[in-house]
Formats: structure tokens, C-alpha cells, sequence
């Protein structure tokens, strides 16, 4: 049982609650969080991606109802661009796309593909995914005002002929988010036991983020922090959702892909002959006096950062006495000097502190946690992370 003793004066304890800010990722955490190299997880986007560590989907189906073509994937100026446009003619028998309506039996219903789209998804690097809880986040421009665009940034196992077990969407955007343009789709799929790929009980927790700035006009971060028991998605540095769950079973436990792809919603797409109609589907889905996409569409990535804490979980921090004698990595236990004062809250993210542990940490009578500082100060309870 892991346990958590805080000595402070009543008062105190008020007041830490009201006034302090919880500091978890990196921007507000930078020295506890090691990031991953380039091409390790990690991508800036200034020369061509590697394809030993990238599949640049080509010549394949997508996620949705596009044709995926490598072309599609430009890497220039520092960042990388999905495009989605239009496609006449392209014949892809026994798969899986009905316009507007579902998704068909890939056995009973060929049909003729109309669009296409991007998608690069991390390969295995010595027989494993490298994304295994940890920081994920990208910069990024969304397109938006427009349906039936998808662009989407998520991990999911990829290690099951039946698809989406285990996945975290990060940022998805179907239609609806798309043409609203101030959405962020969240959602995050488990199968259990994950292990069995027959097995088809499953969670599913969807989740809509609400009233943000404009996705297309200016550059914004989409990340989460998943560990063992815990995913929080961030916006812009922010937390926008967190599902904590102490068991794990409704959180992905196993390593996972990253995918990046710009996909057409199935359920919102248009036939060619609407492409030119000024007003589109009266019937169902309603999506009535909504103008035609202008093609081609893109969705633009700056980078991709990945990063793992610092980990030393089999140390007993004891008499700490002040914060510069704890470097930050995750600890077995931690308890502070009774005979000290150290200041935990300080002025700026960067001397600021969150004191990780497996067990327990201690404050002890002297701990100073000041109520006017203006940095961050949290405590954090965890498993020892991979």
C-alpha cells in the first residue's frame, strides 16, 4: 500500500490547495522530463524521415475513406505537411468504404475509392514500439471550417489483426471537430485482456474538448502524459481531461505506435457529384447548406517530442534539506529534514519542484510551501515508470 504523510499546519494546508499549481509536464517540470533524441521518438521535421523508423503508407487503404499515398507526405521548411485531396478512379476492391453512411464489410462490399490522404506510423525498434507511457506532444496546425476531413495525431498497439486495441487518440478530428474548428476529439480504446485478440470487451471513453481558439491559425500543442494508472491530455501546456484508473485496466499497459495521418470521415464524406453542389446532403446525415471542400486540404506538423522522466526508484531520499538535493528523478521515497526549511514553491517553473515516488513522500514539520510564489509545486504517487 503505498501512502503519502504530509505534516503542515492546518492553515497551510488550505492554503496549498488553493494556490499552488500542479506541475507534471515538461514545459512546467523541464529537468525532471529527459527528452528522447531525433529519430528516437522524438522528430523535428527538417530533413526526410527516416523509413527504418517510419512507414510512409503508400499504395494502401487508409483509416477512414482515402486511399494512402506516399506523395502525400512532403517534409519541407521545418515541418511536415499531410495533404488530403480528391481521387477519381482508383479501384481498391474488398475494402471498406460507403460515403456518408458506414463502414462496409471489407468481404461483401468492394467499392471505388474517391479520395486520398497521408499517414506515417512508427515502426519496432529491436522487436518493441518506442512509445511506452511517457510525454507525447506535437505542434501542430489542424485544418479546419470544412467537412469531411480527419486529421488525426495517436498510439495505438498496432499488434492485432482487429484493429484500434489498445489506442489513446490524442487529437482526432473528425468532421464535426473539423468544421467547428475550436474541437480537440479525445478518446481512448481498451480491450480486455489486451493480449487476447479474439477478445472484443471493450472501453471506450469519447470525448469532445470544447471552446478552443481557431486550430488552423496558429500553431498549437497536442500531448499527453500516460503512465500506468493515468492519462492526461493537454492543450497548449494545459490539461484539458484526465481518466485515472489505480488498476490500469482502462489504460493501455503496452508499448505503441505513434501515427500522424490525414483521413476522410466515412460518415461525412461527399460523392464526386456533390463536389460542385453549393448545397450538400439534405437528407441524412444532416450536414445541409455546408459548402464543398476546397481541395487539396493539409495538415501540418512543426515536430513531434517524446519524453521519459528520470527514474533512480530504488533510493530512499531521506533528510532532504534543501530542493537542490533532489534531482528530480522518480524515488522510492522521499522525506525531508525536520531540522531544515526548504522552499518547494519557488518563482519559476524551472526551480520548481514535483516530488515523485513509488511510496510514500514526507514533509516534515519546516517544509515551507509559499502561498504568494508565483512557480508550481505538486506531489506525485506512482509506479516506477519504464
Amino acid at each position: 500500500m503505498r501512502s503519502i504523510y504530509i505534516i503542515l499546519i492546518a492553515v497551510a494546508v488550505f492554503v496549498l490547495q488553493k494556490e499552488t499549481k500542479a506541475q507534471q509536464n515538461p514545459v512546467n517540470d523541464p529537468t525532471s522530463w529527459i527528452q528522447k533524441a531525433n529519430g528516437s521518438g522524438s522528430e523535428d521535421f527538417t530533413s526526410a524521415l527516416d523509413v527504418n523508423k517510419w512507414s510512409l503508407h503508400n499504395n494502401t487503404t487508409g483509416w477512414g475513406g482515402e486511399y494512402l499515398r506516399s506523395a502525400n507526405l512532403d517534409v519541407s521548411s521545418g515541418t511536415l505537411k499531410i495533404k488530403a485531396d480528391t481521387l477519381n478512379g482508383v479501384n481498391d476492391p474488398g475494402h471498406q468504404t460507403v460515403y456518408g453512411m458506414k463502414w462496409a464489410d471489407p468481404d461483401s462490399d468492394p467499392v471505388t475509392y474517391v479520395y486520398e490522404g497521408g499517414a506515417i506510423e512508427s515502426k519496432t525498434q529491436n522487436g518493441a514500439h518506442v512509445y511506452n507511457f511517457g510525454y507525447v506532444e506535437i505542434e501542430a496546425k489542424y485544418p479546419t471550417g470544412k467537412y469531411p476531413l480527419w486529421p488525426a495525431f495517436w498510439v495505438w498497439s498496432a499488434n492485432c489483426a482487429i484493429p484500434f486495441i489498445n489506442e489513446i487518440d490524442i487529437a482526432e478530428n473528425s468532421a464535426p471537430n473539423s468544421y467547428a474548428g475550436t474541437e480537440m476529439g479525445t478518446n481512448v480504446h481498451i480491450y480486455n485482456p489486451a493480449a487476447n485478440c479474439t477478445t472484443y470487451s471493450t472501453t471506450d471513453a469519447l470525448l469532445n474538448i470544447y471552446g478552443l481558439p481557431t486550430l488552423s491559425s496558429n500553431w498549437h500543442k497536442y500531448a499527453i502524459e500516460w503512465s500506468r494508472d493515468r492519462i492526461i491530455w493537454y492543450f497548449d501546456d494545459v490539461p484539458v481531461r484526465t481518466i485515472y484508473d489505480a488498476s490500469g485496466a482502462t489504460v493501455p499497459q503496452y508499448p505503441m505506435a505513434v501515427v500522424l495521418n490525414f483521413a476522410i470521415d466515412p460518415w461525412s464524406a461527399m460523392l464526386p457529384s456533390n463536389w460542385d453542389d453549393p448545397f450538400i446532403f439534405t437528407g441524412s446525415p444532416q450536414h445541409q447548406y455546408i459548402p464543398p471542400v476546397s481541395w487539396p486540404q493539409t495538415f501540418e506538423i512543426n515536430y513531434l517530442k517524446y519524453y521519459k522522466l528520470a527514474t533512480d526508484c530504488s533510493t530512499n531520499l531521506t533528510n532532504l534539506c534543501t530542493p537542490a538535493g533532489y534531482d528530480r528523478a522518480v524515488k522510492s521515497s522521499i522525506a525531508t529534514d525536520a531540522a531544515c526549511t526548504p522552499t518547494f514553491n519557488q518563482t519559476t517553473p524551472a526551480t520548481s519542484y514535483t516530488l515523485r515516488a513509488v511510496n510514500h513522500v514526507t514533509l516534515n514539520e519546516g517544509v515551507e510551501i509559499n502561498p504568494s510564489g508565483t512557480g508550481y509545486f505538486a506531489i506525485e504517487l506512482m509506479a516506477c515508470p519504464e
